[in-house]
């Protein structure tokens, strides 16, 4: 089951497509108002330049100084016009870009967690962050610094040769012979850059998913004294990245600097001949001014556009990862509404019937079959790598057997919703989950709807209420990344009083009190007694003496349920129970 993103190759005309009929056509009135503006200011070059020969054959040459005011105004609304025009398509293409990043952010986040556990296992989340977060903060940024230029220039690229064909057509066939020649090295550094985008996307997250290792394992990195080795692997990393940042650079500059070469030539060809037609009398000056004066603005629309081209590639690597990110399925089956079933709220016993589940090629449970009585305490002991986690995981459904059924009060969990599934289960574990929210918030997670009274309640029957109640906020205190401002002992009771407010028929512990302090402890174990009341308990035991009360305890072997009954049924029989008994009692 490998649901690791691959990037593929895609045809630019399949994403842009995409990126059209996904997102931007919605907006395509304020588009094609942008669209009408980015023209306007265009298309004002045009106007200019063709304005010069006025200038210097009908104001300059004949010395007519009572026009000067009036060509210097007509100047100035040109400028005011572009100026005006450029400022309002700006604002409405930036409006549109920010609102389709946030909607491109939007699907991808609500996408991302519609997928299984198994997704998150073969990405990091630092390459998740890259492509939630870094690749659509790329599309909005190509967006507002490409698609307006392309516009704006190709206007101004069309109004600047209609003006400086009118003024001579061979002068404009000289200038413009060159062009073609740049069409070939155009497209081999856009294949080239293409490459090195995609490369340099993979990289960048790379160096994210090294920053997020490295913050959340800074105790470590401290306590072993490997910071320099760290800062080494982030170095070479980024060093990487260094070297295709200067590639791409490097190809994307290439092309305008291809165009002032070859313009140059073109120039020479037309000062030659051009000039020596003003020089015969053949043209006027203000001709040669207003021709030259076009096909110097007609040069940098034309270099950008050349360099947007190849701006695009690293446009169209971000739209592709973003595009494979939200193309990514849920291996869960999630069955059709008109064949769901509802679990009965009244009956929550729990029954495995020969579930086989593998990850890759290694079997983790084989042939696994036992049930759990509704209402009693069922504990799985074992050495680690037995599968006792995995069998939490295939009853939440985070992951599907490969083989075999799984009911819940008679019902298939396959054949109800995952809601209502999960609804009628509580799970605490020795990773409390605590979210930077609020101690409030991070307890009504379990019931949002509950009532002040009853989140009251389960806050004291956990101990929260114990020492929230000592800090400047309370319960509006935050609890920090992870539950970074609190203790160990404190996220747990935390998780516990969650549970209680959810009251949930199915209680699922991973023996949350195996790494704190003995207070803590019997906090906790008070708190997990109270919530254990007429529910359907099935507990992780890490430290058997936890579990010598369970109504059953079923004990597992690779995969496999080896021995089952109560504590002393199993250390009358001897077997694997009591060995695991003996040797955690006589090394404590």
């Amino acid at each position: 089951m490998n649901l690791k993103l691959i990037d593929k190759t895609r045809e630019s005309t399949e994403l842009i497509g995409w990126l059209w009929h996904t997102y931007m056509k919605r907006h395509s009135l304020k588009i094609a108002a942008a669209f009408l503006f980015m023209a306007i200011q265009g298309g004002m070059l045009g106007l200019l330049s063709y304005m010069i020969q006025f200038v210097f054959d009908d104001v300059l040459g004949p010395g007519d100084g009572g026009r000067l005011l009036a060509v210097g105004g007509a100047v100035l609304l040109i400028f005011t016009v572009r100026g005006l025009c450029g400022f309002i398509q700006r604002v409405i293409m930036m409006s549109i870009g920010a609102r389709m990043q946030y909607d491109l952010q939007a699907d991808a986040m609500r996408h991302v967690l519609s997928l299984d556990p198994a997704f998150f296992e073969a990405n990091p989340p630092g390459q998740l962050i890259a492509r939630v977060s870094g690749d659509t903060r790329a599309i909005l940024a190509s967006w507002s610094g490409m698609l307006a230029p392309c516009i704006r220039d190709s206007v101004a690229i069309v109004s600047l040769f209609v003006a400086a064909i009118l003024i001579d057509w061979q002068w404009t066939l000289l200038a413009l012979a060159g062009v073609p020649l740049i069409g070939l090295p155009v497209v081999l550094f856009q294949k080239f850059l293409k490459k090195i985008s995609m490369n340099s996307a993979a990289i960048q997250a790379q160096i994210v998913v090294r920053l997020d290792e490295i913050f959340h394992g800074i105790r470590t990195i401290k306590l072993f004294s490997i910071d320099q080795e760290q800062f080494q692997r982030f170095r070479r990393t980024a060093r990487k990245a260094l070297s295709l940042a200067v590639k791409i650079e490097a190809s994307i500059a290439a092309v305008p600097a291809m165009v002032d070469i070859i313009a140059g030539f073109g120039f020479l060809v037309v000062m030659i001949v051009a000039g020596s037609d003003v020089i015969e009398g053949k043209r006027t000056l203000g001709e040669f001014m207003s021709f030259f004066t076009a096909a110097v603005l007609l040069f940098d629309p034309v270099k950008r556009l050349g360099g947007l081209a190849a701006s695009w590639q690293v446009m169209n690597v971000s739209i592709g990862r973003v595009k494979t990110l939200l193309e990514a399925h849920p291996m869960i089956a999630v069955a059709a509404p008109s064949v769901t079933k509802t679990l009965d709220g009244g009956n929550h016993g729990i029954e495995f019937r020969d579930v086989n589940f593998s990850f890759g090629n290694n079997s983790v449970v084989s042939g696994l079959s036992f049930s759990v009585e509704a209402g009693a305490t069922t504990a799985l002991v074992g050495r680690s790598g037995a599968g006792k986690t995995t069998i939490f995981n295939l009853l939440t459904r985070m992951i599907d057997p490969d083989g075999g059924c799984i009911e819940i009060g008679g019902v298939d969990v396959r054949e109800t919703g995952i809601r209502d599934l999960r609804g009628m289960i509580s799970v605490v574990s020795q990773d409390a989950g605590i979210f930077d929210e609020s101690i409030r918030e991070n307890i009504m997670l379990g019931r949002r709807d509950a009532s002040e009274e009853e989140f009251l309640a389960a806050a004291e029957a956990a101990y929260v209420h114990e020492f929230a109640e000592a800090l400047p906020k309370g319960y509006d205190t935050p609890c920090g990344p992870r539950g970074a401002s609190i203790s160990g002992g404190q996220r747990q009771r935390i998780a516990i009083a969650r549970a209680l407010l959810k009251d949930s028929p199915i209680l699922l512990l991973d023996e949350p009190t195996s790494s704190l302090d003995s207070r803590s402890e019997n906090l906790i174990q008070e708190a997990v007694a109270m919530l254990s009341h007429k529910r359907t308990i099935l507990v992780i035991a890490h430290r058997l003496a936890t579990v010598r009360e369970a109504d059953r305890i079923l004990v597992m072997e690779e995969g496999r349920v080896v021995d089952h009954g109560t504590h002393e049924e199993l250390m009358g029989r001897g077997g694997l129970y009591r060995l695991l008994y003996t040797t955690q009692f006589t090394a404590e």
